[in-house]
């Protein structure tokens, strides 16, 4: 976090979405790369921080340590420390993001990661409910009858494409019902 960062770049590199790479590396040195970087953010950013704990940057980092957490071998006492930081910045997410931001892309990301969060934090239903929610108002409200997003924003489309996948696989593994919106929007 050094000073004169921007907003964009402290969000992308907070967002964890790094650790995909990390996993395709797939070797034990990116693994202790992955848990060193993960360990180091909670020993600074357990606690709220205005900038980190945006929603964003939250709910890419929620979906990225529940989609990679076999990088992590973390020890029983680090273990519970991931798994509370988790569930508190899940609580946060649930807090802060509502369906009046349904029209912004990245309520798609906040929909995602409730309902990960909602899976894999013991079958947290609020979570996966509230995730669902805002999934089904995102859908209402940008995506077009044709199928494009509202935006006509081939970029868009395709990180919306890749999210609702994730979803629907998410909720294929945990054996739920996958919505027949989210399966018409696909």
């Amino acid at each position: 976090n050094p000073a004169g960062t921007s907003p964009a770049l402290l969000h992308d590199v907070h967002s964890f979405e790094w650790l995909r790479d990390l996993r395709r590396c797939n070797g034990s040195a990116a693994r202790t790369h992955a848990q060193t970087l993960t360990e180091s953010w909670l020993s600074q950013y357990y606690d709220y921080h205005p900038d980190v704990w945006h929603t964003t940057p939250t709910a890419r980092r929620i979906s990225m340590w529940i989609s990679h957490a076999e990088l992590f071998d973390f020890d029983e006492d680090m273990e519970d420390v991931f798994l509370e930081s988790l569930f508190t910045q899940a609580k946060h997410l649930y807090n802060q993001a509502t369906a009046a931001d349904h029209s912004a892309p990245e309520t798609f990301a906040h929909a995602k990661a409730l309902i990960y969060a909602g899976m894999a934090l013991g079958h947290n239903q609020r979570f996966t409910d509230k995730g669902l929610g805002l999934l089904s108002h995102a859908l209402d409200a940008q995506i077009l009858n044709d199928g494009c997003h509202i935006s006509r924003a081939p970029d868009f489309a395709l990180c919306i494409l890749q999210t609702l996948l994730d979803i629907r696989v998410g909720l294929n593994a945990a054996g739920a019902t996958v919505p027949e919106t989210l399966q018409n929007a696909i």
